[in-house]
């Protein structure tokens, strides 16, 4: 029999508590297959000297030390995402195989991941601002870089993006995430918060 090649999932239907499979090859036609849930869908890891990698699945797959490259497969065999040793943890956290197809199509076209650039930092809003404000969550931004798009669409430090294009933004995570299936050039509507109230530019 011929060898098939891997059928990609599609993480965005990934749901919390979904069961999943992380499948290592540890040589030659020797499989490793260790089972647990999807636990998270926005884990964020700090990388020394680097920038933080957001938008991660995290799951409570534990494994004797970390895999780069593995695949996280669903229920059903398909792959949504590849494993990343990056971090302070032998839980297993994979890349979402939609940003890790863009990736791959970049690198094949112009040999390098090609993101676009929006001059922004930040992190998460703080769970009881959320909830004082009646919203899911949001990116909120500790800074704005001058000269960037974000500043030429008046985005500013303090201000919290809760959606881009169509994409509800929960998160640094989600901001970072929904960013990456854009190119660069594209414009793009985004909503934000500014002191609690609701308002739109675009970037």
């Amino acid at each position: 029999l011929d060898r098939a090649g891997a059928v990609l999932g599609v993480a965005g239907e990934v749901t919390v508590g979904d069961p999943t499979r992380a499948v290592t090859l540890r040589g030659e036609d020797a499989a490793e297959v260790r089972t647990g849930v999807v636990a998270n869908l926005a884990v964020t890891v700090t990388r020394h000297d680097e920038a933080p990698l957001h938008g991660l699945i995290g799951t409570d797959i534990v494994q004797d030390q970390p895999v780069e490259g593995a695949a996280l497969v669903d229920a059903h065999g398909a792959v949504i995402g590849v494993t990343t040793g990056v971090g302070d943890t032998d839980v297993v956290r994979a890349v979402p195989i939609d940003l890790a197809r863009i990736v791959a199509a970049d690198i094949i076209a112009t040999g390098a991941p090609d993101h676009p650039w929006l001059g922004i930092e930040g992190g998460d809003l703080d769970t009881t601002v959320a909830a004082d404000w009646g919203v899911r969550g949001g990116a909120e931004l500790a800074s704005v870089l001058e000269d960037s798009p974000a500043a030429a669409a008046g985005l500013r430090t303090d201000d919290v993006v809760t959606q881009v294009g169509d994409h509800e933004i929960a998160s640094m995570g989600d901001l970072v995430t929904a960013l990456r299936h854009l190119d660069p050039g594209d414009e793009v509507r985004i909503g934000y918060l500014r002191a609690g109230e609701h308002h739109w530019c675009r970037a």
